[in-house]
């Protein structure tokens, strides 16, 4: 089963599960002082596509085939999951049109840059 899999993918992953269960721990043991551990996760999972995208994981919320735009793809996915962090902490977490709000900007410069990325990317050897 795991040949269905690639090995990238399978290591993001793991190391997600183990990002977050560590967060998770974190905030049981009240070293974190979440005011929403969903939110909090869901940072996680954003901040840790970026980081294995510029660790060439190829994270599966992010294939872009031209590696300039990847990057700032990956910069982006950085930023909102530091900016889902951030609200994490506060009672704001708890309201949604902020989270969508803060979200939809950087959604929508995603998207573009992955349709963009994907037509500029076809070059050979990338």
């Amino acid at each position: 089963m795991l040949n269905l899999i690639k090995r990238e993918t399978a290591l993001y992953w793991l190391f997600y599960l183990l990002f977050a269960v560590l967060g998770y721990a974190a905030m049981l043991e009240g070293i974190l002082v979440v005011q929403s551990p969903a939110v909090f996760l869901l940072s996680l999972l954003w901040a840790w596509t970026g980081v294995a995208a510029i660790l060439k994981l190829e994270p599966p919320l992010l294939r872009v085939p031209a590696p300039g735009i990847r990057l700032i793809c990956a910069l982006l996915y950085i930023a909102l999951g530091l900016v889902w962090a951030a609200l994490s902490f506060t009672g704001l977490a708890g309201q949604a049109a902020l989270l969508v709000g803060v979200t939809v900007p950087f959604a929508v410069v995603l998207a573009i840059l992955m349709v963009r990325g994907r037509k500029t990317g076809d070059a050979p050897g990338e």
